[in-house]
């Protein structure tokens, strides 16, 4: 049974590992998270049996929640993005303005190194 991750999550994966993915799992797994397309639909781009399609799904889950447990690189993204909102939070709270309009661009700094928009 091929497992089905929530799309979010397939998502930060793909966008994370998705490189070391070979190009035809790449493919596939865009095209069922991404695209939505059943694997009928992926076995008769890629020209193979609706099996393979969902063999080449099923190994490129497995290989990215692998690197994921390995490397733990979206868990330290969302980590860092959960970091980010609290400290916008506690800005609003900052006095006087001057330190908080230094703050804020402190934060967008950072923001943008992680590729976040904070709602500052």
């Amino acid at each position: 049974m091929r497992q089905r991750l929530e799309s979010a999550r397939a998502a930060a994966l793909f966008d994370t590992y998705g490189a070391c993915l070979t190009t035809h799992q790449q493919e596939a797994y865009r095209l069922v998270y991404d695209e939505d397309w059943s694997l009928s639909e992926v076995a008769a781009l890629l020209g193979v049996s609706r099996a393979a399609a969902g063999d080449l799904v099923t190994r490129a889950t497995r290989q990215l929640l692998r690197l994921e447990t390995a490397l733990g690189m979206v868990a330290m993204r969302n980590e860092r993005a959960h970091l980010l909102r609290a400290l916008v939070r506690e800005i609003g709270r900052a006095e006087p303005a001057a330190v908080r309009a230094e703050l804020v661009k402190t934060v967008q700094a950072l923001a943008a190194l992680e590729g976040l928009e904070p709602d500052v």
